[in-house]
C-alpha cells in the first residue's frame, strides 16, 4: 500500500492542469493534443519531457508545389569549361549560298580571264598579220625601186638617144648593153626600154627593146607608191599566176633636143604574195584598216 500511494501521490511532471502544453498552428488555431490521454509520454528516464507537437499544415494556405524547372538551353557565351573560362566560339563558315556564290565568282573570273586572253591573242594575231604584210609590201616596193635604178643605169643613154653610135647601130652590142646586168637574175621577169625620137623627115617614131619579148601581157594593180618620180605598183602576169612589182618612170628629153623626145624605162620583178595580191586576185576591196600603207 505504501508503494501505491507513493506512485499515485506524485505531482505531474509539467503543466498546472496536468495536460501537456499544446502547440499553436501557423493559422492561430489550437492544435489537437499529441495523444489520446492528453498527457505527454514519459521519457525512458522516468521524466516527463515536454515537447511541442508538430504544427499541422493548413491545406487552405498550402503553397502550391513549385513546378519542375524547365530545361533551358545554355547560351554558348554563358558556358564554362572545367577551368572556369568561357570556351571560344567557333566561327561559322559560310553556308551553301556563300559557297555557290564563291563558285560563281570563280567561274566568272576564269571565263573573264579566258575571254581577255583570247581577245588579246586575236588582237596580237591581227597586229602581227598587219605588220607581216606591211613588211612584205615594203620589201616588194624596195625590190621594184632598186630594180628600176639598175635598169636606168644600163639604158638611160639609149632612151635619151645619147648612146654611142657603134652601140646604137649594132643590135647585138645594144642588147648586151641594155640587158647584161640582169642575166641570171631569177627575180627579173622582164625589162623594157622605150625610146621616142624623130627621124630625118621629122616623123615621130618609137623603138622598144624587151629582155623577154614574149612576156608582154601585164596587168597592173593600182596599189603602190611613187619614189623620186618612179612609180612602183603591183601587177599580175600569166593569168594572175605570177605576182609582180612594176617599177616605171617616164624619161623626159633633154632641154633643147629636137630629135630625141625621151621615153620610158620599165622593170618587172617577181614579188612576194601579200593581202594586196590576194584581194586583187579575188576581186575584193582592200580593208583600209589592215591594208599595207604605201
Amino acid at each position: 500500500m505504501a508503494d501505491s500511494k507513493r506512485v499515485s501521490g506524485r505531482a505531474p511532471s509539467s503543466g498546472t492542469s496536468g495536460r501537456a502544453p499544446t502547440a499553436t498552428s501557423t493559422s492561430g488555431r489550437m492544435a489537437p493534443p499529441s495523444s489520446g490521454s492528453g498527457r505527454q509520454a514519459a521519457s525512458t528516464s522516468g521524466r516527463a519531457a515536454a515537447q511541442p507537437a508538430p504544427a499541422p499544415v493548413s491545406r487552405s494556405r498550402m503553397a502550391p508545389a513549385s513546378a519542375a524547372p524547365k530545361a533551358v538551353g545554355i547560351s554558348a557565351r554563358s558556358r564554362r569549361d572545367d577551368s572556369g573560362k568561357a570556351p571560344k566560339m567557333k566561327k561559322r563558315r559560310g553556308g551553301p549560298e556563300l559557297i555557290i556564290a564563291a563558285g560563281i565568282i570563280a567561274v566568272l573570273g576564269i571565263v573573264s580571264a579566258v575571254i581577255f586572253v583570247n581577245k588579246n591573242k586575236k588582237i596580237n594575231e591581227v597586229e602581227s598579220s598587219i605588220k607581216e604584210h606591211q613588211d612584205i609590201f615594203d620589201t616588194n616596193m624596195k625590190t621594184g625601186y632598186d630594180g628600176y635604178m639598175k635598169a636606168e643605169n644600163s639604158g638611160l643613154l639609149y632612151v635619151l638617144g645619147k648612146e654611142k653610135d657603134d652601140i646604137m647601130n649594132d643590135e647585138a652590142k645594144l642588147t648586151s648593153r641594155l640587158f647584161a646586168p640582169f642575166q641570171g637574175d631569177d627575180k627579173v621577169y622582164n625589162v623594157l626600154f622605150e625610146r621616142r625620137y624623130k627621124d630625118k623627115k621629122a616623123k615621130e617614131k618609137t623603138d622598144q627593146k624587151f629582155m623577154f619579148p614574149e612576156r608582154n601581157r601585164i596587168e597592173r594593180i593600182e596599189h603602190g607608191k611613187t619614189v623620186n618620180e618612179v612609180r612602183v605598183t603591183y601587177g599580175f602576169a600569166e593569168n594572175k599566176s605570177v605576182n609582180l612589182v612594176w617599177a616605171e618612170k617616164l624619161v623626159n628629153a633633154e632641154k633643147g633636143d629636137q630629135a630625141n623626145m625621151g621615153g620610158k624605162i620599165t622593170i618587172l620583178m617577181k614579188a612576194t604574195e601579200d593581202k594586196v595580191f590576194k584581194a586583187a586576185r579575188e576581186k575584193k576591196p582592200l580593208d583600209p584598216a589592215t591594208a599595207p600603207k604605201p
